[in-house]
């Protein structure tokens, strides 16, 4: 634990005194697997195992270069970074030792590939593949944890830890009222909505027990330090775990689990969450562990399983099952489809399968009764309603669905765009293994499916993907059998800029923790900053699981559609291996003009829509509509509410000389008059409009008029007519904004 007490508060001082611990794990690494030779046992494949992407093949086993010198650069430079004067250094170094990090593994994997190979799928992976994502997250916890404090339900889960430690007991009121949150963060907690209070006057908190009992030894050991490194140690598990489930599967060769285990550790969200305080990484390893023994008894004969008692499989198989629903409740619904899974394809005798049923039944009714004597509630602060998905329209669920993927704020590839690999990866992991792909989609689909449903989601605050992380390692198998098929043209052209966006995508989330916690309002803190920067307003131009546009439907399907043709196909090309570094080249190259043309193309467009709350338009004063933390929010429309005297001016490109200005608007009246709205093409009014039915949302007209050559428009709320009571205002919400030019 001498390491673990680097972490807090240590910044990156912290991080760059571990970045020698990340050498040495690597160098071990290099060194343990370069006498190895490869084992003959691979998957069945007609194709040789190809070298794994980024390396250099055979030859560069051994060269060390990376370590010797680069490092300890890196290491020296980043101890003096502050004596450059340079705004922000700290998090350009901050960016520097991930990428570092990365670099350095994936230059690692043809040793871990030896090693790899070495095993059967009788056998696990060897130690490196725990070490190498422990020694990486240790790393880059020290600057993330002290640039993001602990938050959400985080603080909660923390301080129950911190009373199980020093009051053995559950009771927060004692907490609350010595402020003991302080040990681990700069705020006092107070209780949260829905915290049950005993008929004895004990406090307690809405969260589950278990996580926060995983977390006491390491809480009592070093406080926070202690707690943040349980959490690295059970994420660098669920990367071990990962590889091993991979190759026990022999699904894929050896070279291609290790790229996906990289993948896996290296990039959002696992990343993100290897120092966070959550249920979904637990709830990942579980289920992994899970679906693992699962695979091991299908694979057994009828005769075999009904030969001997299976007593550890059926023992990790119940302890999965009565520790999911316990670690979260939601979590109930794959505990139950592992369930099903398992009386269908383990062969067990039906004993077996009715003992396991009935301890798991047990065990959630436990659950479901502790909760309705505690809260009242057998669903703690839920009710049954919510378990209902189809209480939402199809249509409304798709559209989540794809959020899940592609939402700026919370989705998987628009954090890590290499996960869109998975995409191609489920249509071959459909064709080739048909039976495995069904059993991950009987696990997987109806807690999505719940997920998809939640308003919880879509209109508060979370971090990325966060409540679909516990499925992440399935997500990851589909995306191994598309990087099978890395050496083709079209995989090989898409995989550069992939791995290019997806490697800066980590470099920014670790320079700027706070930016990967978004509230559900169609955009995120990348999205206004990507606005301010080209001038151009991203917001309408991206998919939202919360904003329902073109945008949100057509950005998902022609992306998986192209993703799939141009990863597949041509069929005659499959098995025809190509100069990776040409097409690698050619697709980063392509990606980059695509990207350079598309941002001139749309900055050439004249103005014809701008949203209310966009950051392309400047306010004096005002808030979104709907306010944060509302929930369900695609059943409300986003805008911008302005106040008595307030001003929303955008910038604007016209297309002729006439303007015909729709907008959309809602007036909120908290004193009785009407509310005037002038409208200015730069200083000159151009139109005045006066709301008086409120609460309800029109669209008005103003023009045509000339604008001339004015650059911006400006909607100023007038000043109330009349003195009324001190702060009491109405004000107008405003969607949206449409210009027609003649």
């Amino acid at each position: 634990m001498a390491i673990a007490r680097l972490l807090p508060s240590s910044g990156l001082t912290g991080s760059l005194i571990l970045l020698p611990l990340l050498l040495l794990v690597v160098g071990l690494a290099r060194r343990s697997a370069s006498s190895l030779q490869p084992s003959a046992t691979q998957p069945d494949s007609t194709q040789p195992d190809p070298a794994p992407l980024g390396s250099a093949g055979p030859a560069s086993v051994g060269r060390n270069w990376d370590l010797w010198f680069v490092g300890p650069a890196l290491l020296i430079g980043g101890l003096l970074h502050h004596r450059l004067g340079i705004p922000g250094s700290d998090r350009l170094v901050a960016a520097a030792l991930y990428l570092y990090g990365a670099v350095v593994i994936l230059r690692s994997l043809p040793h871990l590939t030896r090693a790899l190979g070495r095993s059967s799928s009788t056998t696990r992976p060897g130690w490196q593949f725990f070490a190498l994502p422990l020694a990486f997250f240790l790393t880059i916890a020290p600057w993330a944890t002290s640039q993001r404090p602990p938050d959400g339900d985080e603080p909660w889960y923390l301080l129950v830890v911190h009373s199980l430690v020093h009051d053995l007991d559950d009771d927060l009121s004692n907490n609350y009222a010595e402020q003991s949150s302080l040990a681990f963060m700069e705020r006092a907690l107070e209780p949260q909505p829905h915290d049950p209070k005993t008929k004895g006057g004990a406090l307690l908190s809405r969260h589950g027990m278990l996580l926060p009992l995983m977390l006491v030894p390491g809480y009592f050991v070093a406080g926070f330090t202690g707690a943040i490194f349980t959490m690295l140690l059970l994420g660098s598990a669920l990367c071990w775990l990962t590889v091993s489930v991979h190759q026990r599967m022999k699904i894929t060769r050896s070279s291609t689990s290790v790229l996906v285990w990289a993948l896996f550790a290296l990039t959002a969200p696992l990343m993100l969450y290897s120092h966070q305080v959550w249920v979904e990484v637990p709830g990942a390893l579980l289920l992994l562990l899970g679906f693992d023994q699962l695979r091991g008894l299908a694979a057994k004969g009828a005769k075999e399983a009904n030969a001997r008692w299976p007593g550890k499989e059926l023992l990790t198989l119940l302890t999965v099952f009565i520790l999911l629903p316990i670690l979260k409740l939601r979590f109930g619904v794959l505990a139950a489809a592992l369930g099903g899974l398992v009386a269908l394809r383990s062969r067990l005798p039906r004993r077996h399968v009715v003992m396991m049923g009935t301890a798991s039944l047990v065990a959630l009714a436990g659950v479901l009764l502790y909760n309705q004597r505690t809260f009242g509630n057998a669903l703690r602060i839920h009710n049954w309603y919510e378990l209902n998905p189809l209480r939402q329209e199809m249509g409304t669920i798709l559209f989540r669905l794809a959020g899940l993927l592609y939402d700026p704020a919370f989705g998987l590839i628009a954090f890590a765009p290499i996960w869109a690999v998975a995409i191609p990866g489920a249509w071959l992991l459909f064709r080739r293994q048909g039976n495995i792909a069904i059993d991950l989609f009987v696990l997987a689909a109806p807690y999505t499916l719940l997920v998809a449903s939640r308003s919880e989601w879509y209109g508060g605050w979370s971090p990325p993907f966060r409540y679909t992380v516990i499925v992440l390692p399935f997500v990851a198998i589909a995306a191994g059998q598309a990087l099978e098929l890395r050496h083709t043209r079209g995989a090989r052209t898409l995989l550069a800029p992939l791995l290019v966006s997806s490697a800066a995508a980590g470099a920014l989330w670790t320079a700027m923790p706070g930016w990967t916690y978004n509230f559900a309002n169609g955009t995120a803190y990348w999205v206004d900053q990507w606005t301010r920067l080209t001038g151009i307003d991203w917001m309408r131009l991206l998919p939202s699981a919360t904003r329902p546009s073109t945008a949100s439907w057509m950005v998902p399907l022609f992306t998986s559609i192209a993703l799939v043709l141009i990863w597949v196909g041509p069929t005659r090309s499959l098995r025809q291996r190509v100069d990776g570094r040409a097409a690698g080249a050619f697709g980063l190259g392509a990606a980059v003009l695509i990207s350079i043309a598309g941002i001139a193309v749309i900055r050439s467009l004249p103005t014809r829509h701008i949203e209310g709350e966009s950051v392309a338009a400047t306010k004096t004063g005002g808030h979104p509509e709907p306010r944060k933390w509302a929930l369900d929010r695609t059943l409300h429309r986003e805008g911008w509410t302005l106040r008595h005297g307030e001003r929303w001016t955008t910038p604007v490109k016209p297309d002729g000389d006439t303007l015909t200005l729709r907008l959309a608007l809602r007036l909120f009246r908290n004193r009785q008059e009407d509310l005037d709205l002038v409208v200015f093409a730069d200083q000159r009014p151009i139109g005045k409009l006066r709301l008086s039915r409120s609460d309800e949302w029109v669209t008005e007209t103003i023009g045509p008029v000339d604008w001339g050559d004015a650059r911006e428009l400006t909607i100023e709320v007038s000043p109330p007519l009349n003195q009324g009571e001190p702060g009491v205002v109405n004000g107008v919400a405003l969607d949206f904004a449409r210009f027609q030019w003649d």
